[in-house]
C-alpha cells in the first residue's frame, strides 16, 4: 500500500511541476498551453533532487525550446537571464562550493543559451581531431576556481558543431551571484 501512496504522490507533484511550467512558459514566452510540449529528461550530472524538463514550442522543429530544473519546490529556465545565478543563490553554491567542474557546465548549459556548441573536454584534448590540433597550445579543459573576493570563476572551450572556430568562455559569479559572461574567439598563432 505504501507504494500506490508515493507512486500517487510522484504523480501529483509530477503533475503539479508540469503545470508550473506550462504557466511559467505561458506568461514569460507567450505561448498557449496547448502550443507547448513538455519533457521530463533524466540527466545524472545534475545536482541531486534536481529535475530537468524539456519545453517546445510545437510546430518549430526545436527552434523554440527552453530548459526547466526544478529543485526544492523552485523553477530555473534558460529563458530567463538571471535563473543561473538564482539557481546557484539558491544551491548555496559559493559558501559550500558544492560543484565540481562538470556539474556547474552542467547547470551553465542547460540554464543559459549556449546552443550548439561542444564544450572541448580533457578527452578531446588527449585525441582532438584535426581541426582542434593546431589550437592544442592554447586550450585547456573547463576549469572552475574560487576567487579571493569569494565568487567563483569557470573557464571553458568550446567550437561549434559544424565550423572550426574555437572559443573561449569566461564565467564570473560574483559574491552576490551576477553572473558575467566574456566570449572570445581563439585566434591560432
Amino acid at each position: 500500500m505504501a507504494e500506490a501512496v508515493s507512486s500517487t504522490n510522484a504523480d501529483s507533484l509530477d503533475k503539479l511541476v508540469e503545470q508550473q511550467i506550462l504557466e511559467h512558459a505561458q506568461k514569460n514566452f507567450s505561448m498557449l498551453a496547448d502550443e507547448i510540449a513538455v519533457s521530463e529528461i533524466k540527466l545524472d550530472d545534475l545536482p541531486s533532487e534536481t529535475r530537468q524538463f524539456y519545453v517546445e514550442k510545437k510546430n518549430t522543429s526545436g527552434n523554440i525550446r527552453y530548459n526547466y530544473l526544478y529543485r526544492n519546490s523552485n523553477l530555473y529556465c534558460s529563458g530567463i537571464s538571471e535563473d543561473f545565478g538564482r539557481f546557484l543563490r539558491d544551491y548555496n553554491f559559493l559558501s559550500e562550493k558544492n560543484l565540481d567542474a562538470s556539474k556547474f557546465m552542467t547547470l551553465l548549459r542547460k540554464l543559459t543559451n549556449l546552443r550548439d556548441m561542444t564544450t572541448i573536454g580533457e578527452e578531446q584534448i588527449k585525441n582532438p581531431t584535426d581541426k582542434l590540433k593546431p589550437y592544442l597550445s592554447q586550450i585547456a579543459a573547463p576549469q572552475l576556481s574560487f576567487t579571493q573576493d569569494n565568487g567563483a570563476k569557470m573557464v571553458f572551450f568550446t567550437k561549434t558543431l559544424t565550423t572550426t572556430p574555437v572559443f573561449k568562455f569566461d564565467v564570473t559569479v560574483s559574491p552576490n551571484y551576477q553572473v558575467t559572461f566574456n566570449k572570445a574567439l581563439v585566434k591560432l598563432n
